[in-house]
């Protein structure tokens, strides 16, 4: 069985399941993210200079946004086997779709319907067509986006508007599109601790999201406050260069309680910053630890 035949089988049981909590912690598995629960504009500064960028893949928003800010070597991971996927048809989507039937695609009330679909999957790379025909052969791609393939988070039209630069405008979104081919993207399905052990170049800047808070998942206080320092150890020990960066996202930072154990305790001293800026109508404020080699 090769890899794709294998990630297809793994895909329709999770179509097929009828309980979300198997996938709520990060594997090879995970459901895919529909969107960014992110404020990107918030770091969008980080992206600016930066032609050599290392970043989650997650919903596939923070490797366009590197794209729309010019990065010319994008090496993009996940844990999950499906993210890879769904970057792809993301960007095939931005190669066909108008601005406004790209959000509506991802975002609208006709989301995944059958008509752009097919229309997106034609301009695929064949293996990565082959994945999604087949899982979509007997099932509906909007109900398979509607299964617990996706997370359960939904995003609107106007928070994917508020969150992305390249989705600000409809200008924005055709300065991507003129781009979409301009940048190398390698994709990695690794686990950002073993992918940290095997890295042999350097970055400008390296955008883990909040990993940092789906990983703490420990109540015994003496495991989290190691298993915490394991992961700044891990962030201060990645190869960036001279005045490079490493994005933490912090949701919620004041009320958040893994935000605030992150922020206050962990990603504390030398070369470590914390930003705020605006979340959404539930998070309220975010935060961002920044860890910058200086020269």
């Amino acid at each position: 069985m090769t890899g794709v035949d294998k990630d297809i089988k793994n895909a329709l049981k999770t179509i097929k399941q009828i309980d979300y909590e198997p996938f709520r912690k990060f594997s090879n598995v995970s459901s895919i993210f529909r969107g960014t629960n992110e404020n990107i504009n918030g770091y969008s500064n980080c992206y600016i200079g930066a032609k050599n960028v290392l970043t989650v893949i997650g919903s596939g928003d923070q490797v366009l946004n590197a794209i729309y800010y010019d990065a010319e070597n994008i090496d993009a991971f996940d844990i999950s086997s499906f993210a890879g996927y769904f970057l792809k048809l993301k960007l095939a989507a931005i190669k066909e779709l108008s601005y406004y039937d790209y959000l509506d695609f991802f975002c609208g009330f006709d989301a995944f319907d059958d008509v752009r679909f097919n229309k997106i999957v034609n301009n695929l790379d064949d293996e990565t067509k082959y994945f999604w025909t087949s899982i979509c052969k007997d099932v509906k791609p909007s109900d398979v986006y509607s299964s617990y393939l996706f997370s359960r988070w939904k995003p609107t039209e106007k928070n994917s508007v508020d969150r992305n630069p390249f989705l600000a405008t409809e200008t924005t979104y055709n300065i991507l599109k003129s781009k979409i081919d301009n940048s190398k993207i390698d994709f990695i399905n690794d686990d950002i601790y073993e992918l940290a052990k095997k890295l042999d170049k350097d970055y400008d800047f390296i955008n883990l999201s909040n990993i940092c808070m789906y990983a703490d998942s420990h109540t015994n206080s003496l495991v989290r406050n190691k298993a915490a320092h394991d992961f700044k150890d891990m962030v201060v020990n990645l190869r960036i260069r001279n005045n490079g960066c490493v994005m933490n996202y912090l949701l919620d930072a004041f009320r958040a309680s893994t935000s605030i154990y992150y922020r206050e305790k962990v990603f504390v001293g030398d070369n470590f910053s914390i930003e705020y800026i605006k979340g959404d109508d539930f998070y309220k404020i975010d935060g961002i630890s920044v860890y910058r080699k200086k020269m």
